[in-house]
């Protein structure tokens, strides 16, 4: 049984596509936007996605990569450092799987 904490990071991509981290919170703001209903469908993606990786992760139906074009509902996976850092430094292909085994 998995834990999970939610940090809010605002983020931006500059001309050249490198992100940089403008702030990350531990315990984010999350505002409702009468008349879009954009929250609830944010949070109940985002929450779903959290507990299919964990509880589920066969139900995803491809990997989770960029290169794969990973997405989950209106998610988009836009950056993987250890997918980057793979294909970087190592030219191996990216596996979660390989990176991180499960213990029992």
């Amino acid at each position: 049984n998995g834990r999970w904490h939610i940090f809010g990071v605002d983020w931006m991509i500059d001309q050249y596509g490198h992100i940089h981290l403008l702030e990350g919170n531990g315990y984010p703001l999350v505002s409702h936007y009468p008349g879009i209903g954009l929250t609830p469908k944010v949070w109940k993606e985002m929450t779903d996605l959290i507990l299919d990786i964990h509880t589920n992760p066969e139900s995803l139906d491809k990997k989770m990569t960029v290169q794969d074009d990973f997405k989950y509902g209106g998610w988009t996976l836009v950056f993987n450092e250890l997918e980057h850092h793979f294909k970087k430094q190592k030219g191996d292909e990216y596996n979660p799987c390989n990176v991180f085994p499960l213990s029992v």
